[in-house]
């Protein structure tokens, strides 16, 4: 569930219901809360995030968006 405030950017898929992307601005700060946890599976963990989709582009856009100056 988003708290007040918040947009859905975007959900997972195979679970529309389920959060992806979720975007909010408290004061002068915007806040990115992203559905994942970001390590890749190149740090030897098979049950983390495949490289090969666009979970690094999308931690990177995050990062990119808080980071503007308003």
């Amino acid at each position: 569930a988003l708290v007040g405030g918040a947009t859905l950017v975007a959900t997972w898929d195979d679970v529309p219901e389920t959060p992806l992307i979720a975007a909010r601005t408290i004061g002068s700060t915007r806040r990115a809360d992203l559905g994942f946890f970001p390590p890749t599976q190149d740090t030897g963990r098979a049950d983390f995030i495949d490289p090969a989709t666009d979970s690094l582009r999308i931690v990177a856009n995050a990062l990119q968006w808080v980071s503007r100056r308003l």
